[in-house]
């Protein structure tokens, strides 16, 4: 009977490309499954579950128990046998065996929906791909060959021109279409053009087709991903209060660029190729760009002198709708505010919290921080490097794998206390929403949660000057004491040389 060597050959190969992941074969179905090592593999595999077993039986009795703890993991999967029991693949009973590897196939191939028909699923998707050819079995309507060409080029376009490609030959075109998806879609060819053109067999073709399902539901959750992380220039936009009127000279000022992809959703990644450019009535400005690693990117810059100035914000060199920008800066008159003090944080791994550096550590961040933006450098300690361009520190005595071991930083300027002894830094785009606040002189109430938040988180100025943060209305008698400065203090003016 043809049906049995052609299911033969396509359910030994099935079989093959599950077990390789160990670098084992099976070569003959009904002599190699004798002392049940090989059926315990596979299930172990398709399973992702031990399955404790003889490893080298010699007597038919331990061949029994290995084949017995293979048909229990069957069960506890769902898998119902009937007509086949472990004596059955012990004696090489050719079609009860290929019976059971169906079942597998089914189940773990196929995986059809509960009381649904794989048949009728799998032929209703093959002509959602390709309606055309009316495919309604999986014999007679695949012997031309035409019809697998097709589903081929369905799911990845561009590997044939058709018709104009065909042979009309049904072994050629057969042919052509297997080796086009195994080359250029690793699709194991686990039936032969010849099989396919003249001896069809059902379950065979049907599982053939199937690993074009799978690699087209793959393929699309690819595409998907891939479009969810690519910038879609069109969509990208740039906001914050560095763009809009009401900035004054000598007081820091920042805006927000935000990476979208064609849905308009933001990417969840940074590391884009974003170039800003700032330069006033005279000078170009300095400016600072945080990646925050979740498609937005945090700008500041201090403008120094007042009049216009443009803001040009890129995407791979192309300026970002709206850009480029055109900002007043207002002149102030008289001497501004000192600045605050900064400390610089890392993020503690264990407890999440932000933890302070020793003055000196901080000092050395700083000092860098000023002098060379975006810079990596060494502590003097010996052990940290710091990443100013990513905000990270790296801890070159600790390696997990094939990296070492990084936290968060944070350089902060406005703090809250977290309890009798702990004073956290604002985010960075809180701090300068606070600071420019207070360079106004008119501080009113800034907001320091995230927008859409349930609970409201302000700052606001006290009638003695002091600051508080306040969750909601009802706790202004209450709130966290709030310091401009680490720890209340600020920066001394230098004096007029």
């Amino acid at each position: 009977m043809a049906w049995v060597a052609v299911q033969q050959k396509a359910f030994t190969r099935w079989c093959n490309t599950i077990l390789e992941k160990r670098n084992l074969t099976i070569n003959d179905l009904t002599t190699d499954l004798n002392d049940g090592i090989l059926l315990v593999q596979l299930l172990e595999i398709l399973t992702s579950k031990t399955i404790k077993h003889n490893r080298k039986p010699r007597i038919d009795v331990q061949k029994m128990e290995n084949h017995s703890a293979s048909f229990i993991a069957l069960n506890e999967v769902g898998i119902k046998l009937v007509n086949i029991g472990p004596d059955d693949i012990l004696q090489g009973n050719q079609k009860l065996i290929l019976g059971l590897v169906w079942q597998m196939i089914l189940h773990f191939k196929m995986q059809a929906k509960e009381g649904g028909s794989a048949n009728k699923e799998l032929l209703e998707w093959v002509n959602s791909k390709i309606p055309a050819y009316n495919i309604k079995n999986f014999d007679k309507d695949w012997q031309s060959g035409k019809a697998i060409c097709a589903l081929v080029e369905a799911v990845l376009p561009g590997q044939m021109k058709l018709p104009a490609d065909f042979k009309n030959d049904p072994v050629k075109d057969a042919e052509m279409g297997i080796l086009k998806a195994k080359n250029n879609m690793g699709i194991p060819q686990i039936i032969d053009p010849d099989d396919l053109a003249h001896n069809p067999d059902q379950l065979a073709i049907m599982t053939y087709v199937s690993y074009f399902k799978e690699y087209a539901h793959q393929y699309g959750l690819r595409v998907d991903q891939q479009r969810e992380i690519t910038p879609f220039h069109d969509n990208c936009i740039v906001y914050g209060p560095g763009l809009e009127a009401g900035n004054d000279q000598g007081i820091e000022t920042y805006f927000t660029i935000e990476i979208r992809n064609e849905f308009n959703r933001k990417v969840p990644s940074g590391g884009h190729n974003i170039g800003v450019r700032i330069t006033g009535p005279h000078t170009q400005n300095t400016l600072q760009t945080f990646d925050k690693k979740d498609g937005t990117y945090y700008v500041t810059y201090t403008p120094e002198e007042d009049g216009n100035y443009v803001i040009e914000v890129n995407l791979d060199h192309k300026h970002i709708q709206g850009s480029p920008f055109h900002v007043k800066i207002n002149k102030v008159e008289g001497e501004k505010d000192t600045l605050p003090v900064p400390h610089w944080f890392f993020m503690d791994l264990v407890d999440k919290t932000w933890k302070p550096y020793g003055i000196t550590a901080s000092n050395e961040i700083e000092e860098n921080f000023i002098k060379y933006p975006g810079a990596v450098f060494t502590l003097s300690d010996g052990v940290f490097k710091i990443d100013l361009g990513n905000m990270k520190e790296v801890n070159t005595k600790k390696k997990h794998l094939l990296s070492y071991e990084t936290r968060d930083i944070i350089r902060g300027t406005w703090f809250w206390q977290f309890d009798q002894n702990t004073w956290l830094p604002y985010d960075t785009e809180w701090a300068a929403a606070l600071e420019k606040e207070f360079q106004k002189g008119t501080f009113s109430r800034v907001d320091v949660c995230k927008p859409g938040a349930k609970k409201i988180r302000y700052v606001a100025m006290l009638a003695d000057g002091t600051f508080k943060q306040f969750r909601q209305a009802k706790d202004a008698g209450e709130g966290r004491p709030v310091l401009r400065g680490y720890k209340g203090q600020v920066i001394e003016k230098e004096k007029d040389k």
